[in-house]
C-alpha cells in the first residue's frame, strides 16, 4: 500500500519513539533536500553555528513563492484545487477556529517543504499542534472517507501523482509558525548571487527584492496613506507576470513585465520614505 504521509509519517513514528529527546536538534529531511535547496549539510551546520540559540531553523527551497501568494494555502489551492476547502474543514472539525484564507505569510514564516531542524521544545509544540489533524485524517480514512487519497489536482504540474495528504501536512509548519509567536525560528535566506545559480536573472532578482519591500512595508504605507488599492493592483500584476515569465520565458510577457515594473518604481518613488 502506498504511503501517503511522506515525511510526516516519519515525524509521527519518531515522535512516538521520543527520538527528538536524544539530541539537541532533530530533523528528518527528504532525499530531495540537496536537489531542491542546492545546499549541502555543511551549509546548514554553518548557518546554525553562526546563529545559535533558536528553537527551529528552516530552509525554504522556493523563496520566490513567498511573493506570489499571500499564504501557503492559497498557493497550494492554486496548484491542487480543493486543498484549501478540504483543510479548512479539517481545522474546524479539530477545533482550530482559523480562517486559512486570511493568513499572511512572509519570508520569516513560510516554508514549501518539510526542511526544518527543531529542538525538543519545538518538536513538542509542533507535534501537539499537528497530531490532532493527523489523527482526524486517519480516523476518516478508517471510516472510508477517500477524499484525502484522491490524487491532488495537478493540472499545473503533470509530474504530481500524490494524494492531498502530503500537501496538507507540509503546509502545517507555516501555519504553526504564524500561530506560535513565542517560539524563536530562523529562516535561511538565499543571497542574490546564489539565486542566479538557480536560474534567476538579475532583473528577476531585482523584482523579487522589490516585492520583499512591499511585504515589509505595505501595511505601514496603507496605514499612513490609505492608498491600498494602487499598491495591491500593481503588486498583483507584477506577481502574476513574474510567475508566467518564470514558467514560459515569453518575450511578450517580458515586455508587459517592464511596463508593470515602471509602474511599481513610480509607486516606490512616491512613497520613498518607506523604502529608504
Amino acid at each position: 500500500m502506498k504511503d501517503n504521509w511522506f515525511e510526516y509519517g516519519v515525524f509521527a513514528r519518531e515522535y512516538a519513539l521520543q527520538t527528538h529527546k536524544k539530541s539537541d536538534y532533530t530533523a528528518f529531511l527528504s532525499w530531495k533536500f540537496a536537489q531542491k535547496t542546492k545546499l549541502e549539510g555543511k551549509n546548514i551546520y554553518r548557518f546554525m553555528e553562526e546563529n545559535p540559540g533558536y528553537d527551529c531553523y528552516f530552509i525554504n527551497p522556493f523563496p520566490e513563492l513567498t511573493y506570489l501568494y499571500e499564504n501557503v494555502w492559497l498557493q497550494g489551492d492554486s496548484f491542487h484545487k480543493g486543498l484549501l476547502n478540504i483543510t479548512q474543514d479539517l481545522f474546524f472539525e479539530t477545533g482550530y477556529n482559523i480562517d486559512l484564507s486570511r493568513l499572511r505569510n512572509n519570508k520569516h514564516n513560510v516554508l514549501f517543504a518539510n526542511y526544518w531542524i527543531g529542538n525538543q521544545h519545538f518538536w513538542e509544540a509542533y507535534m501537539n499542534f499537528t497530531l490532532p489533524l493527523y489523527n482526524l485524517i486517519n480516523k476518516k480514512l478508517i471510516e472510508g472517507n477517500k477524499i484525502f487519497l484522491q490524487v491532488a489536482d495537478s493540472s499545473r504540474d503533470r509530474s504530481v501523482t500524490s494524494s492531498f495528504i502530503p500537501f496538507i501536512m507540509e503546509r502545517l509548519f507555516s501555519t504553526f509558525l504564524l500561530l506560535n509567536k513565542s517560539l524563536s525560528t530562523l529562516s535561511y535566506q538565499y543571497s542574490d548571487e546564489f539565486m542566479t545559480t538557480r536560474g534567476f536573472s538579475k532583473e528577476e532578482i531585482s523584482l523579487l527584492n522589490m516585492l520583499e519591500k512591499f511585504h515589509e512595508k505595505e501595511e505601514e504605507i496603507i496605514k499612513s496613506t490609505g492608498n491600498s488599492l494602487e499598491i495591491r493592483r500593481a503588486t498583483a500584476d507584477l506577481l502574476m507576470l513574474l510567475w508566467k515569465i518564470r514558467n514560459e520565458k515569453n518575450m511578450i510577457l517580458n515586455s508587459k513585465l517592464w511596463r508593470i515594473f515602471s509602474k511599481i518604481k513610480k509607486i516606490i518613488f512616491s512613497f520613498g520614505k518607506f523604502f529608504s
